[in-house]
């Protein structure tokens, strides 16, 4: 076996030749990792739905009940997440927002005193002299 980078192949080598076939190519974590969520959510959901029952889940899927139950739980307590407003799912983008509109109040600000300024009998023009 040969390990390059996320990629496991599997190699062998022919008896003529020297060469190097590939046999195997095993997907990468972000494939397995996103196929394992998706099988997680249509459990969940045929479990919440009622389509199917804890048992015919934990026996079709080779899963422990107390796992099973755990998934639900988790499920259920990450539920008012969905009906949450915008700002307080992403405290981030919240913090985000905030500072945009701060820099947006500034530059009109300093747009305002910038013409006020040349308003202003004595002060300089744009070359910096004294009119």
């Amino acid at each position: 076996m040969v390990f390059r980078g996320r990629l496991l192949q599997l190699l062998v080598r022919t008896a003529v030749g020297g060469q190097t076939a590939l046999l195997v190519q095993l997907p990468s974590k972000r494939q397995v990792f996103a196929r394992v969520q998706k099988v997680k959510a249509e459990v969940i959901r045929d479990l919440l739905t009622g389509k199917r029952t804890h048992a015919e889940l934990c026996r079709d899927y080779q899963l422990s009940p107390s796992l099973l139950t755990l998934w639900k739980e988790s499920a259920l307590e990450r539920l008012s997440v969905l009906f949450q407003a915008e700002e307080q799912r992403d405290p981030e983008q919240a913090r985000l927002a905030e500072l945009e509109q701060l820099v947006g109040r500034q530059t009109l600000e300093l747009e305002r005193l910038t013409k006020a300024s040349r308003l202003l009998p004595g002060s300089p023009d744009r070359n910096g002299r004294s009119s």
